[in-house]
């Protein structure tokens, strides 16, 4: 389905029994994300009992993959989410949404095939983080 391009998309599931100051961000692009990433980042929010922010950046012309599968997994698993989408840079964007919402515990992102380490492959991301980067 077509993403429309604004601030805030939508959400998802029951935050009843979850901290709301404890938030996890997701970072995609058009590439999608694999069911390592998201199984990951599902573990890790129900571990610590937080709610799932999943920014969405439009990197290119059409996403690869529907967001509509992974919304709905994320629906199965009984995840609470907020979906924002944005154009641009990720890791720009990774940056503006950590220095605006300090609940961010921890900020996720799919490495690419051709992975290098986290410094080299997200330079200056990690240095202007003030949270933890978990790259699966």
């Amino acid at each position: 389905s077509e993403i429309p391009q604004t601030e805030d998309i939508g959400s998802g599931m029951s935050n009843e029994s979850l901290n709301e100051n404890r938030r996890v961000l997701l970072a995609i692009t058009d590439e999608g994300i694999s069911s390592k990433t998201l199984s990951n980042t599902v573990t890790m929010c129900k571990r610590i009992g937080a709610e799932l922010d999943v920014l969405y950046v439009k990197t290119t012309g059409e996403p690869k993959n529907s967001l509509d599968d992974f919304l709905f997994q994320l629906v199965e698993e009984n995840v609470f989410y907020r979906l924002l989408a944005k154009t641009g840079q990720l890791k720009q964007e990774i940056i503006n949404y950590t220095e605006t919402n300090r609940e961010i515990l921890y900020v996720i992102v799919a490495s690419s095939n051709n992975f290098k380490a986290p410094a080299k492959e997200f330079p200056g991301l990690l240095r202007n983080l003030s949270c933890p980067l978990v790259v699966i």
